[in-house]
């Protein structure tokens, strides 16, 4: 039986997301979640990491369709200035002082990684999305 999928990257958001394609795939013995974390996953974790195996995976596993073949036209960029109103960018700046305060507070503070990437997040996510 031969198998294939279609993904549009094979990491989408976590490196756990190559384990659900090596399972379906039956890529053993990487398709199981133990080998894959002490073969992938915790190299990376190391000071030094090796991630030649991480590498070699879809290198070997993966055809891969390149920008060449795609015939995509070159990108343009455009640059649109917009001018605020007296009320729009107090409130930005207010905004971006809270903002700052938030990241000055992470910086210093000694709180777990996972509750600083959230404070961080959630410090972009109100400049992108004002009121």
């Amino acid at each position: 039986m031969r198998r294939w999928c279609l993904t549009g990257t094979p990491i989408q958001n976590r490196l756990e997301d190559l384990l659900s394609l090596l399972k379906f795939l039956h890529v053993e013995p990487f398709a199981e979640p133990s080998v894959f974390r002490r073969h992938t996953l915790e190299p990376l974790g190391r000071d030094t990491p090796n991630p030649t195996l991480l590498l070699a995976l879809p290198r070997t596993l993966c055809l891969r369709l390149g920008a060449e073949l795609l015939e995509v036209p070159d990108p343009s960029f455009h640059s649109i200035t917009v001018e605020l109103r007296p009320d729009e960018r107090s409130l930005y700046n207010d905004i971006l002082r809270r903002c700052a305060r938030d990241i000055g507070d992470v910086v210093s503070a000694k709180k777990s990684k996972i509750k600083r990437y959230n404070i961080l997040f959630s410090a972009i996510l109100k400049l992108i999305k004002t009121p």
